[in-house]
């Protein structure tokens, strides 16, 4: 069965349905997270505090400013390896195919950041900036429901229109079928009944609000909003407005049209327009780009001009990934092995955007970052083949095979499995990482191998990234 299109729409001119979403967010990401975070504060420091003394050692010998990073680690171009050895619960086969990515920088700064605090003055000039001049309005939840139900429908007949043309090609027919009556009239009926619920609302209020309010929101006439909203464990900005749509979560890709690259470059502009910090495109999916490949098996398919972007922080010209996962095994494995309970750390930093029929609808910045004090202007580097020896040592300590069941009866005496895993991907990054004893945080750099490991490039300690330490 196709999954569903989410109604998960980022309505960041309503407050509430914010705060809604992203509780619902942060619950489901508690329930699947692969590999917890310990109740204490649990640290990267793992190396009996030497990890601030080389922050601040200074090099034996500072590579010249033109050595770039990849020359000064000694990176190859890709790395093509299969690795084998016992790990709990099994035997774990590892093959590594990948690419190594590096960034063209010749420095690595390391800094202390913690998440961003807006001013009154910047919540101020994003709002005129974004929003123009006035008058402003309170979120109205109702309004914002009304209209994503509508796009949401207004999408939908528009796909039906366009299965009636053969969008994704000949030979389909049952397929077709299926994605009609299963889906799209389905979720057409869910919408038009939301609507009708939610169609009897008000007209917009005066802004009640303050630019030195703690959680912020305004809209404007023209039903676009933005807010920031402070949380125990980080913040969100976003700037949106009714005529969003849901996503499906999709296989992301790179551009593939000239219309695809236009908005790729669009929202990349927008993002580094608000001069915060810099940012790059790095992924995006079109709107039906799950039934494409996964109903379909077409490359033809529904045209709706309509996209999500995936942008990254870059920081010194580095990237900053968004992944907050490690996985390790069954969920529940290692908690019962090493008997230290866990749960998921705050979110990496993130940017998601969303463009509806070439326009701009929804900016999502969740957790962003700022810089409050440079620990190193160049921190030295282990070199490559020494992460390696350690990716080769260390794969073989973090994983732990098993079943998932609370009960220890149904899993002590489990026979032993073989699991094998395939690394597509090396690349080097920062990732914020927990300072001890601090509300504050490292942007360290680190190499990470796919999303089974990630290895400190300073010091060489594992870093778990659903932990955040």
């Amino acid at each position: 069965m196709i999954g569903k299109l989410l109604f998960l729409g980022d309505f960041f001119s309503s407050p509430k349905r914010k705060s809604c979403r992203i509780a619902i967010a942060l619950f489901a990401l508690l329930l699947t997270a692969c590999q917890p975070t310990p109740e204490a504060d649990v640290v990267v420091n793992k190396t009996e505090g030497k990890l601030e003394e080389l922050l601040v050692a200074t090099p034996e010998a500072s590579p010249a400013p033109e050595v770039k990073l990849k020359a000064r680690v000694n990176a190859p171009e890709s790395v093509r390896e299969d690795l084998s050895g016992h790990v709990y619960g099994g035997q774990l086969i590892v093959h590594i195919d990948a690419a190594v990515e590096v960034p063209e920088v010749s420095r690595v700064p390391v800094y202390t950041v913690r998440f961003r605090t807006f001013s009154t003055k910047e919540k101020e000039a994003l709002t005129k900036k974004l929003l123009g001049d006035g008058p402003y309005f309170d979120g109205n939840r109702d309004r914002a429901i009304y209209a994503h139900s509508d796009n949401m429908v207004r999408l939908y007949e528009a796909w039906l229109k366009a299965l009636d043309e053969g969008c994704y090609g000949s030979g389909q027919q049952e397929n077709y079928d299926f994605h009609r009556n299963c889906n799209l009239m389905e979720h057409i009926s869910f919408e038009l009944k939301d609507m009708q619920r939610h169609s009897d609302f008000p007209a917009p209020e005066p802004w009640t609000g303050r630019f030195d309010d703690e959680r912020f929101g305004v809209e404007n006439g023209m039903a676009q909003g933005i807010s920031v909203t402070p949380w125990e464990r980080g913040v969100d900005f976003s700037y949106g407005t009714d005529d969003d749509v849901s996503f499906q979560p999709s296989p992301e890709r790179l551009p593939k049209t000239d219309r695809e690259r236009e908005m790729w470059a669009m929202v990349e502009d927008f993002a580094n327009a608000l001069g915060f910090t810099e940012a790059r495109t790095d992924l995006m999916c079109g709107v039906d780009d799950d039934i494409r490949s996964e109903l379909f098996h077409s490359e033809m398919g529904f045209e709706y001009d309509s996209f999500q972007f995936r942008l990254i922080p870059c920081y010194a010209g580095i990237p900053s990934y968004p992944d907050s996962y490690t996985c390790t095994g069954p969920d529940g494995v290692r908690e019962r092995v090493t008997h230290v309970p866990y749960e998921q750390g705050p979110h990496q930093e993130s940017i998601t955007v969303n463009v509806v029929k070439g326009e701009l609808t929804n900016f999502y910045w969740q957790n962003p970052l700022e810089i409050v004090a440079t620990d190193s202007e160049d921190v030295q580097l282990l070199p490559f083949s020494k992460v390696m020896d350690i990716f080769r040592i260390q794969i073989f300590r973090s994983i732990f095979l098993g079943t998932s069941d609370e009960d220890p009866a149904l899993w002590k005496d489990e026979p032993p499995m073989t699991e094998e895993w395939t690394v597509h991907s090396i690349r080097f990054s920062y990732m914020r990482v927990k300072k001890p004893d601090s509300s504050e945080y490292w942007l360290l750099p680190v190499w990470d191998f796919g999303d089974i490991l990630t290895v400190n490039a300073v010091d060489g300690s594992i870093i778990n990234r659903s932990a955040g330490y």
